[in-house]
Order: C-alpha cells, then structure tokens, then sequence
C-alpha cells in the first residue's frame, strides 16, 4: 500500500518512573493532544530497462558451413528500482547471447550497427529523444563491409 495516508499515535499516561497511569493523573485533556496527522508513504517502483536491442548479425560467414556462428542483443537499466521494488538483474543479464547459422551466401546486404544513445528533443534533458545508428553494406559471401556503399 502506498500514496497518502494518515498515521495514528497511541496517548498513554505515565508516571514519574515512566510507569504506566490511569489517565485521570494526567493534565492534559485527551481531546486537546493531536493523535492523527495526515502522512506519505513511499510507492515502490520497478527497475525500468530499455527496450531490448535488435539481434546482432551471426558472427558466423555464410560461406562457412562448418561452424557455428553467435548473435547477441542487450538492454540497459533506465532507472534503478527504489525501496520494495523489483530489482533490476545483474550486469551478465543485460545482454542475450545465442548461436545462429547463417543461410548459404547471397550477394551483399544492408545491416543495420548498433543504435546510438538516446539523445533528448532540444531544449530537453529527458523525456523524447531520438536514436541513429547506421546502415552497413556486407558482402554476404565474405562477411566484410563493402566500400563506397552508405
């Protein structure tokens, strides 16, 4: 349970050794002394991640047949999680790996790079942003970049 709220206190009378007494020995009247005051109590809130990143191309060159080749993609931690909230996971969860095998050599190909930081709209330290990340042409039989293609 969060948001507002209100706390209650208990108005017990004591005596001079702190022993407890019947409240007629005490002067205050009951009515006079606030026993309830409005409060807050902190909202837990979970780790919030980034969204998942686009599989990375196959490390493995289509013409080779004989191996097996890995892809990876990774999140970040946006916003760690506060007070009885879900945790974020550990640093080694942050990024998937699996194997992949590429399909036989086709020429060459647009591959998308690894998207640039979120940089926010102008005028802006948060919120909206945009991201860039750049377009790559690979020839499909040797795995490499070819040049003079943007």
């Amino acid at each position: 349970m969060c948001g507002k709220g209100h706390i209650v206190r208990n108005i017990t009378c004591v005596d001079s050794d702190g022993n407890i007494a019947p409240n007629e020995e005490c002067q205050i009247e009951l009515g006079t002394v606030e026993s309830r005051q409005q409060c807050h109590v902190p909202c837990p809130f979970d780790c919030v991640l980034a969204p998942w990143s686009e599989w990375t191309p196959c490390s493995k060159a289509c013409a080779d047949t004989t191996s097996v080749g890995y892809t990876h993609r990774n999140t970040t931690i946006l916003a760690p999680n506060g007070p009885g909230g879900k945790e974020c996971p550990a640093p080694d969860e942050l990024t998937e790996v699996k194997t992949c095998r590429e399909e036989p050599c086709a020429g060459a190909a647009w591959v998308p790079g690894e998207w640039g930081v979120c940089l926010p709209e102008s005028g802006s330290s948060c919120g909206t942003g945009s991201q860039i990340r750049p377009l790559f042409c690979i020839d499909m039989n040797t795995n490499e970049q070819l040049e003079n293609f943007r």
